[in-house]
């Protein structure tokens, strides 16, 4: 083991917080990269968007993306990268859910640059994030392991993506599976916030400074973890029953959708009464004629 990866190892273990950071943007960053896979391809096929207009949808996306980092850039110099990507996660959350009932070229132009609006500060502070973590001398190898972990995981996203397309037979539920990857990114942050202050507490992990969420003081970072919580709860439980996708109904003229609902398959028995019910149905009328 050559001496580089043995000093990165023993700054690994005497920051823990460094070690969740990069799996938790690992995760979120998955989901980001997914939004721009395949975000064409649902615009095209779910929104109705020509496919000329979604290059120019592209560029528009790229602008609204850099002016939202800009505007993270401003305020992460008040209230701290890690609450910004905190921030970029709730937003892209918030258009992702909308983005899942909406409908029309309309809407997506809308909701869709409300989204992208995030990505940029996301992507941004993050990068920042890591550079305050990283030791004097070692930004290097921390921006190496950031690019590792992130294509270690890079198979999430799509996977889910198709996992839901498959189970609710409808492309619109991919959205659902990208949103599930950010999710789990948000969660992160502030579940391992607080795993590593209960280990430092215990003694497991050497004090590193984090406010523990909910209950250490900490000001901005107190609300947007207020706010964060309350939109994943929203999330998992608002929408149980009705979160189903909805897909195009052909026997309609108006456009609108409806809900994709499993067809249920008779089964043998069921089957069999109605045969019955139909034979009997039949001798009656036979009989009833004179």
């Amino acid at each position: 083991m050559s001496a580089d990866v043995v000093v990165v190892e023993r700054r690994i273990k005497a920051s823990p917080h460094t070690v969740y950071f990069l799996g938790a943007s690992a995760l979120f960053r998955d989901g980001l990269a997914a939004v721009f896979t395949f975000g064409a391809v649902l615009a095209v096929t779910v929104y109705g968007i020509d496919k000329g207009d979604v290059l120019i949808f592209g560029v528009v996306a790229n602008v609204v993306s850099a002016a939202g980092a800009l505007s993270g850039g401003a305020l992460e110099d008040r209230i701290g990268p890690k609450a910004v990507i905190m921030i970029s996660l709730v937003g892209l959350l918030t258009a992702g859910v909308v983005l899942l009932f909406v409908s029309g070229p309309t809407m997506f132009w809308i909701f869709g640059l409300f989204l992208t609006l995030f990505v940029g500060p996301a992507q941004s502070s993050s990068r920042t994030f890591l550079a305050r973590l990283a030791p004097p001398g070692r930004e290097g190898q921390m921006f190496g392991l950031y690019a590792t972990t992130g294509r270690a995981v890079s198979f999430l996203a799509p996977t889910l993506f198709g996992v839901a397309i498959t189970v609710f037979g409808a492309q619109r539920a991919g959205i659902a599976g990208i949103l599930v990857v950010l999710a789990a990114g948000l969660v992160a942050l502030v579940c391992g916030q607080a795993v590593i202050n209960l280990a430092a507490v215990l003694g497991l992990a050497p004090l590193t400074g984090i406010p523990l969420p909910f209950i250490s003081y900490g000001g901005s970072s107190l609300v947007v973890a207020l706010v964060s919580v309350g939109i994943l709860l929203n999330i998992a439980g608002g929408h149980g029953a009705e979160g189903r996708a909805a897909v195009p109904d052909r026997g309609r003229r108006d456009g609108r959708s409806r809900a994709a609902v499993a067809r249920r398959r008779r089964g043998a028995r069921a089957a069999g009464s109605s045969r019955d019910v139909r034979r009997v149905a039949r001798s009656a009328r036979g009989a009833a004629r004179p």
